[in-house]
């Protein structure tokens, strides 16, 4: 194909289709129902490519197109309509899968002469709309070549520092809203390297996500942040709970709930004492092996939290039948709640969503006293920022917890019920 579209003096395309997320998808259906994916994946590349394209499986999750005679305006349309295909819901052994992916385009002759350098941008172009959000599609451009080079050599420091334990933890309080009084502590992962300085959160836990290393992460910062709750109760200090970030990754990980008991165990932690906090996006997967994780994760009496509630689509039906003890009201309806009727509107609703399922909600990003005065006077509790806070490493922390005399002001938390 490349060499009549050469001789030709014609266009041509090469498409890089990437499943999204379907290691997890596999590990909850099996193989064989991973394989019954592919399968119909594969149906549907073949029915919308179009006639003349050639579709190929290069490995696992990956397929290559080639289509000949396209330019740039039809291959776009081409992918634009391999994107929909893909996300129409399928049926997998009683599992409802609503799949997606990523793709990347190169075209010829602008982007290369050979069918394998063609490939390679497209590979590079579809790592760039992964890293854009997933479920898109991307044009190959020289900037992807420097970007890719950089991200590169980003996950071969990360899989360094997690190895040498160059990650750190801080840690920022949940209070009172109304006195101040400590609720808990949030755990924050924090990375300064030597090169590239401080790598925000933002940047390196997707790429963790994408380089398969976020159970690695996970598990880390949970082995850190139980630790140092157990040192400071060791020392007097009474932190209620403290809470953890747990990527979709890991909830969709059967050994998860396995490796929380243990690690509870070995720092000689109740239960009661961790949050974990899931994001609302898991809401929204009809996943028995997530549902399970959770039920298990429950059943310990760790307490479970719904970050960033109100960002995404999730179903309240979903959120009644979870085992959910608080939600987070997001920062960005909080940080607009002077200035924006329909954010207030907002946050009252979710603090009402919260109340009527017996739910704790706490309020992240409180900067002022007005944002803590409307919050306690729609019947939101507890919340966090830098009007209480900015995060602190560990021993700032301590000294934090200590000038806010713990003995009289640390409290119990709510009576909730854990459903």
């Amino acid at each position: 194909l490349l060499l009549a579209a050469r001789q030709a003096g014609a266009a041509l395309s090469v498409l890089f289709v990437d499943l999204d997320r379907f290691k997890y998808i596999n590990d909850s259906l099996g193989h064989s129902g991973g394989d019954k994916m592919l399968r119909e994946v594969a149906k549907r590349l073949v029915a919308h490519a179009g006639e003349s394209a050639l579709v190929a499986r290069l490995s696992g999750d990956e397929f290559a197109l080639v289509l000949p005679g396209a330019d740039r305006t039809r291959t776009i349309a081409t992918g634009q309509r391999l994107l929909v295909a893909m996300r129409q819901p399928l049926r997998i052994d009683h599992a409802s899968i609503a799949p997606s992916a990523s793709i990347g385009i190169s075209l010829f002759p602008s982007d290369g002469d050979t069918l394998d350098y063609l490939l390679h941008c497209a590979e590079m172009a579809m790592y760039d709309a992964k890293a854009a959000g997933r479920n898109l599609f991307r044009l190959f451009s020289i900037e992807m070549n420097w970007a890719a080079q950089e991200r590169l050599a980003l996950e071969s420091a990360l899989r360094d520092a997690l190895l040498n334990e160059e990650l750190h933890l801080n840690f920022q309080p949940q209070v009172f809203l109304r006195d101040g009084r400590l609720y808990g502590l949030e755990v924050l992962v924090r990375w300064h390297h030597p090169h590239f300085g401080k790598v925000p959160p933002d940047r390196f836990v997707p790429l963790a996500e994408d380089a398969g290393l976020i159970g690695t992460l996970d598990r880390w910062v949970l082995e850190r942040a139980c630790a140092q709750l157990a040192a400071w109760r060791h020392e007097g200090i009474p932190v209620p709970t403290i809470s953890v970030n747990i990527s979709p990754g890991s909830f969709r990980d059967p050994a998860l709930a396995t490796d929380v008991a243990e690690t509870l165990s070995r720092h000689g932690l109740p239960a009661h004492a961790l949050v974990l906090e899931m994001t609302e996006g898991l809401l929204m997967e009809d996943d028995a092996g997530i549902a399970a994780t959770v039920a298990a994760i429950h059943a310990q009496g760790v307490r479970l939290s719904m970050d960033d509630f109100g960002t995404g689509y999730s179903s309240l039906g979903y959120l009644r039948q979870l085992p959910v003890h608080q939600l987070k009201l997001d920062k960005s309806f909080v940080i607009d709640l002077e200035s924006d009727a329909a954010a207030r509107e907002l946050a009252s609703a979710v603090i009402r969503i919260g109340d009527s399922l017996k739910l704790a909600v706490v309020a992240e990003g409180v900067e002022n006293d007005a944002q803590r005065q409307f919050l306690l006077s729609q019947g939101c509790h507890m919340g966090q920022g830098y009007l209480f806070s900015r995060p602190l490493d560990a021993d700032a922390a301590a000294q934090w917890m200590k000038s806010q005399h713990p003995a009289e002001r640390a409290a119990p938390q709510p009576n909730h019920s854990l459903r």
